[in-house]
């Protein structure tokens, strides 16, 4: 510490002063209900789905769906805080957002050309992968993404560490998280055969690893007839999963070259390619963000300087982003399902700047995620002060809790969904995914479910066997055998 120069403490006390100030601006998400604006999929089954295993003390089997078949880790982390307060499972993803970037940090310490600044610059990838708007837009969301990013991440620090058997069970945990991180399997395999080649350590890895994908494979077979439910779902059934198609550029070869111009162009300045499409201009959205082009120009005004070898680690972790990589541009390329490729696509432009730029640029670009974190989490800034309302307070909601109350709909009811309302994250009621509702699939064969009300907010068209209720100014629709 003695020979520290002032460049040296500058940057790190940047560095703190903005991983300080990202924990402090998650703060406020505690306080205030959900709905944020990229909040829906936490409205309409994350939460749902919590409520409902807390209700009954069990894990759903349904019929009528496919959001209870994915591998659920995340939400099953969050069931203690929401049993306290229901916005204090934002502490899950809080914790799962500087997890994520405090491993993808860790991954860039440990390919550093050299240990002797591996702790200043391991901070400052620290610092910088907290501004990242990817991970940054599920920081206080009831969301999970971030969850097998971060556990995806630790699987990849503790491989480059030698420490595989943890490696692999941090890989278990990603697997236990999220389909959209499974590309991850084969990735940590790749890193593993780059770094060393040891059939014991692998077969032992690739056990060790299998665990957390098992329980959703085996429960699907059970109960889908497919492991992979609902994906590929045209092999086992005839039918395809069709329903996160739509993004991206397709899977040619033009659409695999074009990528790169596609994620740092098309995306953000023309076309929301890789994006929900919702809220087209907002900080919250799944972006590279204005700090990555910050990072990217200063990472191009010093790229001519010093070089550096590329060691064994590199390709590992190269090897590691290439399986992720396909696996996510052969499936859906969604971006918010691409985190943790984003994360390393990030950490190799910090790199390039944290290898090669002098301190006192370092240490402004320390300070510069602090633009990004007061951006996106401004909004919940505003709710929590007073300064904006909730999506809670708001007439949309407000409405439907008008009209179930109108209606007189029992706590006992079971509620259908016909479309994506984002308000069943705000009832206590048993529910069903009802057709034309995305959200609603069942096998081959099936039947649509048979719920006591539906609603669909101003859609009225007739139902076999329902009938608009209440009958002096309707605005729900109930089943007829329900009336008697």
């Amino acid at each position: 510490m003695e020979n520290q120069t002032p460049l040296d403490r500058a940057l790190f006390l940047a560095c703190w002063i903005t991983v300080i100030g990202a924990a402090i601006a998650c703060l406020p998400s505690l306080t205030i209900p959900v709905g944020l604006y990229s909040e829906g999929d936490a409205l309409d089954y994350h939460l749902p789905i919590i409520k409902w295993i807390v209700r009954h003390h069990a894990y759903p089997n349904w019929n009528w769906t496919y959001v209870d078949d994915y591998p659920m880790l995340g939400e099953l982390l969050m069931i203690p805080f929401f049993l306290i307060k229901t916005q204090l499972a934002r502490i899950v993803a809080i914790c799962a957002y500087f997890g994520a970037a405090g491993f993808g940090a860790l991954v860039g310490g440990e390919l550093l050309p050299s240990q002797e600044r591996k702790k200043e610059l391991t901070l400052f990838f620290f610092a910088g992968l907290l501004g990242f708007q990817p991970l940054l837009a599920q920081a206080c969301q009831v969301m999970v993404d971030n969850v097998a990013n971060c556990f995806a991440l630790g699987s990849l620090y503790f491989l480059l560490r030698r420490r595989t058997l943890l490696s692999g069970a941090l890989l278990a945990l990603a697997l236990a998280s999220r389909y959209m991180i499974w590309g991850a399997a084969p990735g940590m395999l790749l890193a593993l055969l780059v770094l060393r080649f040891r059939p014991r350590e692998i077969i032992l890895f690739t056990l060790v690893a299998s665990l957390g994908a098992l329980p959703t494979l085996i429960r699907n077979v059970v109960l889908n007839g497919n492991p992979f439910y609902p994906l590929l779902d045209g092999f086992f059934h005839g039918v395809p999963f069709t329903d996160l198609d739509g993004w991206g550029r397709g899977t040619s070869l033009k659409a695999l070259l074009l990528f790169p111009f596609d994620l740092f162009y098309t995306n953000t300045f023309v076309s929301e390619i890789f994006e929900s499409k919702t809220y087209p201009a907002g900080f919250f959205t799944y972006r590279l963000g204005f700090l990555t082009y910050i990072q990217l120009a200063a990472a191009a005004a010093f790229c001519w300087k010093a070089r550096f070898k590329i060691r064994r680690e590199h390709q590992a972790v190269a090897a590691f982003w290439l399986a992720l990589f396909l696996f996510w541009f052969y499936g859906v390329q969604f971006m918010r399902y691409f985190g943790c490729g984003l994360a390393l696509i990030d950490l190799a432009i910090l790199f390039a700047v944290a290898t090669r730029a002098p301190k006192g640029a370092l240490a402004a670009l320390a300070l510069a995620p602090l633009l990004s974190i007061g951006a996106v989490q401004g909004e919940s800034w505003r709710i929590a002060f007073g300064k904006e309302p909730s999506f809670f307070a708001s007439g949309y909601v407000q409405s439907a809790e008008r009209c179930f109350e109108r209606a007189g709909v029992p706590a006992t009811a079971v509620m259908g969904y016909s479309s994506r309302d984002a308000i069943n994250g705000f009832f206590n009621y048993d529910f069903v995914f009802y057709p034309p509702n995305p959200l609603y699939r069942v096998l081959p064969g099936g039947a649509p479910p048979s719920p006591d009300f539906i609603y669909s907010g101003l859609d009225f068209h007739p139902v076999a066997g329902y009938q608009a209720w209440p009958l002096e100014k309707p605005c729900l629709l109930r089943r007829i055998e329900a009336a008697h």
